[in-house]
C-alpha cells in the first residue's frame, strides 16, 4: 500500500487492502490490493525459516464508459511502475515479479457492466517459526542410556530422552 501512495491510479482515495471488501456502485472507481495463493518452502535450519511465495493481486474497477480503456491503461502503468520501482514493497518482501494481467468482465445491477483489470505479481518473503518451549540444542537435554539384562536373550536397549 505504501508503494502505491502517490501513484496516479485514477481511483481517488478508494484503495482497499482486502480481497473481500464489498464494492458498491458508489465506490467505483476503486483499487483492491490483496495477497492470494501462498506456497511455503520449509528450510530445516535453526531458527526454522519459511520461504514464502504469494500472489499479489492489484485490481482496478472502473465504470465502463467512453475513454475507460485510456483511464485503466494509466492506472495499470502507474501501479506497475510504482511496484516495480520498489521491489521490496517498502521492505516487506524480498522480491517482486510481474506475472500477468487479467481482464475479467464484471456485471453489476441490471445491464451495468464494469471494466476491471487485475495485475498479478509474485512476491517472495521469509518468515521464521516461533521457537516455543522446546529444546533448541542437544546440550540442554539429559540423555540416559541403559542396557538390558545380558542374561536375557530378549534384552532391549532403552533410551530415555528428557529435557533438562
Amino acid at each position: 500500500m505504501v508503494t502505491l501512495q502517490g501513484a496516479k491510479l485514477n481511483v481517488g482515495d478508494k484503495v482497499h487492502r482486502h480481497r473481500v471488501t464489498p464494492v458498491w456502485a458508489k465506490d467505483i472507481p476503486c483499487c483492491l490490493v490483496a495477497l492470494r495463493g501462498e506456497s511455503i518452502d520449509d528450510k530445516n535450519s535453526r531458527p526454522r525459516t519459511y520461504f514464502r511465495t504469494a500472489e499479489l493481486h492489484v485490481a482496478f474497477i472502473h465504470n465502463d464508459e467512453d475513454g475507460v480503456d485510456d483511464v485503466q491503461g494509466e492506472s495499470i502503468r502507474a501501479a506497475e511502475f510504482a511496484i516495480l520501482r520498489d521491489e521490496s514493497l517498502a521492505g516487506t518482501v524480498d522480491d517482486v515479479r510481474y506475472l500477468r494481467m487479467e481482464s475479467p468482465v464484471i456485471e453489476g445491477d441490471g445491464n451495468k457492466v464494469y471494466a476491471a483489470t487485475v495485475l498479478v505479481f509474485e512476491v517472495d518473503y521469509q518468515d521464521q517459526a516461533p521457537e516455543g518451549e522446546r529444546a533448541t540444542d542437544l546440550e540442554s537435554m539429559d540423555v540416559t542410556y541403559q542396557m538390558g539384562d545380558s542374561d536375557t536373550p530378549d534384552a532391549e536397549d532403552e533410551v530415555d530422552l528428557t529435557e533438562g
